[in-house]
């Protein structure tokens, strides 16, 4: 029934849409799930992760030129 009114209504993308927020909202007030952790904690990865990165590409490079001072 409430299939048949909501893609009456909104039609399937707009049925979809609302079903997915429902589904969202039903998730954080039934848990404890909190976006401020979960962005906090993505964060504090993502940073360690291009800290690594960075200093790789760094120290990459430093070798890459010392290897081409070396064969001039």
């Amino acid at each position: 029934m409430l299939d048949a009114w909501l893609t009456e209504y909104l039609n399937r993308t707009g049925s979809v849409i609302v079903i997915l927020t429902l589904m969202v909202t039903s998730v954080i007030l039934s848990t404890q799930f909190s976006f401020g952790r979960m962005f906090a904690s993505a964060t504090e990865g993502s940073r360690g992760l291009s800290v690594r990165g960075i200093g790789r590409l760094r120290a990459g490079s430093t070798i890459d030129g010392a290897r081409n001072s070396v064969a001039r």
